[in-house]
């Protein structure tokens, strides 16, 4: 029986999704419409076993993680053709396998501290059908450490909902490239902005642009766009933790 409620929470979830997106001038074709009800089955029945989100319902699941995972593409020119995408502890796919549904020109990489976790993502990327994508297993600092494969290796980096933005950038822009972007999607924080000058400084980059990014049932959703404009010196990332106990 659970099984069944799960098959018709995801078909409506994709189902609204298709309209929600439609609205926002992202028209999804019928294959993207099936991916996302996939997804939305398998992270219902994965959730009932580790945890993955708290929002159950098809409304929830269509508007604030899909919806919200999306509207970045509602802005021409942001993600290039191509562009090689790091999504920083993705969790259960947001934004990154939101993203490279609707583009699925990207390379994605999905990073997370928890393997129970990159299983579900590799499940679910399996399922969908999506290639061209990595997973790195470990916390952002050790992905992006001074000798790592990964350091400064990106046009783009995400990460949604993770952390304040001072600890965020020095997690984010060791993976960016000179010249790449950072894409903080956060709620509301009233002196984030202002209190993160000083890591933003120290890492080589800069808030380029705060936009608002309106959806169903969410309050003050926002991207924080960062450019990177110099190399990271080799001083960061920090330690494990140490970003966050102690932000630039």
């Amino acid at each position: 029986m659970e099984g069944n409620n799960h098959l018709e929470v995801a078909a409506q979830a994709a189902q609204r999704l298709s309209i929600l997106a439609q609205e926002r001038g992202l028209a999804l074709t019928a294959g993207q419409q099936k991916q996302f009800c996939t997804y939305a089955g398998l992270l219902l029945e994965w959730n009932a076993r580790i945890n993955l989100t708290r929002i159950v319902d098809a409304e929830g699941i269509a508007a604030l993680h899909f919806l919200d995972s999306v509207m970045p593409l509602t802005i021409e020119g942001l993600i290039p053709e191509g562009a090689r995408v790091i999504d920083v502890g993705s969790g259960a796919g947001f934004p990154g396998i939101a993203l490279k549904i609707i583009r699925p020109d990207i390379q994605l990489t999905l990073n997370d501290a928890l393997q129970k976790r990159l299983n579900f993502l590799e499940e679910v990327c399996t399922a969908l059908g999506i290639e061209r994508v990595q997973f790195a297993h470990g916390r952002a600092e050790q992905v992006a450490a001074l000798h790592s494969p990964l350091r400064e290796a990106f046009d783009i980096v995400t990460a949604r909902a993770v952390a304040a933005l001072p600890t965020l950038v020095e997690w984010l822009l060791p993976l960016c490239k000179v010249g790449g972007r950072a894409l903080c999607l956060k709620g509301e924080a009233p002196g984030e902005v202002e209190s993160s000058a000083r890591a933003l400084q120290a890492l080589g980059g800069k808030v380029e642009r705060i936009i608002p990014l309106p959806v169903p049932g969410g309050e003050a959703h926002r991207l924080i766009l960062c450019s990177k404009q110099q190399p990271t010196t080799k001083r960061f990332p920090r330690r494990p933790g140490e970003a966050k106990r102690k932000p630039l």
